[in-house]
Protein backbone atom coordinates (compact mmCIF):
# COMPACT_ATOMS: atom_id res chain seq x y z
CA UNK A 1 0.00 0.00 0.00
CA UNK A 2 0.77 3.60 -0.77
CA UNK A 3 0.23 7.06 0.29
CA UNK A 4 -2.37 6.99 -2.45
CA UNK A 5 -4.30 4.38 -1.37
CA UNK A 6 -6.85 4.85 1.21
CA UNK A 7 -7.76 1.99 3.49
CA UNK A 8 -10.92 1.79 6.05
CA UNK A 9 -9.87 2.99 9.69
CA UNK A 10 -11.30 2.98 13.01
CA UNK A 11 -14.34 4.95 13.65
CA UNK A 12 -14.52 7.49 16.14
CA UNK A 13 -15.76 6.44 19.75
CA UNK A 14 -18.29 8.56 19.67
CA UNK A 15 -20.62 10.22 16.76
CA UNK A 16 -19.62 14.16 16.45
CA UNK A 17 -20.36 16.65 13.97
CA UNK A 18 -19.23 20.55 13.59
CA UNK A 19 -15.73 19.96 15.37
CA UNK A 20 -12.29 20.22 13.43
CA UNK A 21 -9.40 18.49 13.25
CA UNK A 22 -5.77 19.22 12.56
CA UNK A 23 -2.87 17.05 11.71
CA UNK A 24 -0.35 17.44 14.69
CA UNK A 25 2.25 15.64 13.23
CA UNK A 26 3.05 12.75 11.09
CA UNK A 27 1.58 10.40 13.30
CA UNK A 28 -1.05 11.98 15.03
CA UNK A 29 -3.78 14.50 14.35
CA UNK A 30 -6.33 16.02 16.75
CA UNK A 31 -10.30 16.55 16.68
CA UNK A 32 -11.38 19.26 18.57
CA UNK A 33 -14.38 20.09 19.93
CA UNK A 34 -17.75 19.17 18.04
CA UNK A 35 -21.43 18.57 18.76
CA UNK A 36 -23.40 15.52 19.03
CA UNK A 37 -26.16 15.26 21.43
CA UNK A 38 -24.89 18.50 23.07
CA UNK A 39 -21.60 20.87 22.38
CA UNK A 40 -18.27 19.04 23.37
CA UNK A 41 -15.47 20.14 25.55
CA UNK A 42 -13.50 17.33 24.52
CA UNK A 43 -10.52 16.15 22.21
CA UNK A 44 -9.47 13.47 20.82
CA UNK A 45 -5.92 12.49 19.34
CA UNK A 46 -5.69 9.87 16.46
CA UNK A 47 -2.68 8.10 16.29
CA UNK A 48 -1.89 6.79 12.49
CA UNK A 49 0.76 3.94 13.22
CA UNK A 50 -1.66 2.49 16.15
CA UNK A 51 -4.99 3.27 14.61
CA UNK A 52 -6.78 4.16 17.61
CA UNK A 53 -8.38 7.08 19.28
CA UNK A 54 -7.26 8.49 22.52
CA UNK A 55 -8.86 11.43 24.61
CA UNK A 56 -6.69 14.72 24.62
CA UNK A 57 -7.13 17.82 26.76
CA UNK A 58 -9.70 19.09 27.81
CA UNK A 59 -11.25 22.55 25.91
CA UNK A 60 -11.82 25.61 28.88
CA UNK A 61 -15.23 26.13 26.98
CA UNK A 62 -17.26 23.58 24.61
CA UNK A 63 -17.16 24.55 21.11
CA UNK A 64 -19.14 23.40 17.87
CA UNK A 65 -18.78 25.28 14.35
CA UNK A 66 -15.29 26.23 15.01
CA UNK A 67 -11.79 26.74 13.08
CA UNK A 68 -8.60 25.43 13.85
CA UNK A 69 -5.14 25.19 12.78
CA UNK A 70 -1.16 25.00 13.69
CA UNK A 71 0.63 28.13 13.49
CA UNK A 72 4.48 27.12 12.48
CA UNK A 73 6.98 29.77 12.78
CA UNK A 74 10.45 29.54 12.70
CA UNK A 75 10.81 32.57 15.53
CA UNK A 76 8.79 30.26 17.81
CA UNK A 77 10.27 27.57 20.23
CA UNK A 78 7.13 25.16 19.46
CA UNK A 79 4.67 25.26 17.04
CA UNK A 80 1.26 26.75 18.31
CA UNK A 81 -2.44 25.65 17.61
CA UNK A 82 -5.38 28.10 17.19
CA UNK A 83 -8.95 27.45 17.89
CA UNK A 84 -11.41 30.21 17.00
CA UNK A 85 -14.77 30.82 17.38
CA UNK A 86 -17.72 28.87 17.20
CA UNK A 87 -20.28 28.41 19.75
CA UNK A 88 -20.84 26.32 22.63
CA UNK A 89 -24.67 26.17 22.00
CA UNK A 90 -26.62 23.94 19.93
CA UNK A 91 -28.89 25.13 17.24
CA UNK A 92 -31.91 23.31 16.28
CA UNK A 93 -33.47 24.78 12.94
CA UNK A 94 -37.17 24.38 13.11
CA UNK A 95 -39.55 24.57 10.11
CA UNK A 96 -41.86 27.13 10.25
CA UNK A 97 -44.83 26.98 8.07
Amino acid sequence: MNETTSRPRRDLPYPVCSHCMIKLNDSSAILIGGTMGGVHDTTLIYSYTEDSWFPGPKLNYPRSGHACGIIRDSTLVSNKMLVVAGSKYTYVKKNIL
